[in-house]
Parts: structure tokens; sequence; C-alpha cells
């Protein structure tokens, strides 16, 4: 008895190029990116630091313009000149 598999099976089997003989420029970059970052435990450490970092400082700039300026007119360091007088 010849059991025979289906062509979909025998096709997904072929030897298949790697991707950077086909050069694919996203290999290259994914590449390099794993080469500079992520080969050893602690690059990888500091570079999720430093990107959460560099995150959060950028958001809350962010969101710290966007409260200011719908809540322009309202917040004491706009209205503190009415109240208080300079010496």
């Amino acid at each position: 008895m010849v059991c025979r598999r289906s062509s979909f099976l025998q096709a997904s089997r072929l030897p298949q190029q790697p991707l950077h003989i086909r050069g694919n420029e996203t290999y290259e970059t994914n590449h390099l990116v794993h080469s500079a970052l992520f080969r050893r435990n602690w690059q990888m450490l500091g570079a999720v630091f430093a990107g959460a970092f560099a995150f959060e400082m950028a958001y809350d700039t962010g969101m710290n313009k966007l409260w200011d300026n719908l809540n322009r007119g309202r917040q004491w360091k706009d209205i503190r000149s009415r109240y208080v007088e300079e010496e």
C-alpha cells in the first residue's frame, strides 16, 4: 500500500531561498537592529528602558500641551496676574 501526500504538503516542503539572497531590505534592517540591540540580554534590557523613557517623555510633553491648550484661561498661571500684585 502506497501512501501519497497531497500536493499542498509537497509544495510547502520545497526548499526556499534565504531572505538575504532575495535582496530583501527589510531583512537587512531587521538583522542590523537585532545584532545591535537584541543579541544580548543586557542590550535588550537597555533598549527597552531607553525606549520606555523616551516614550514617557514624549507622551508627557504632548499631554501637557494638550491639557494647557484645552484649559487656556482657566489655569492659575493664566489668571495669576489678576489676583496677585507683584512687589
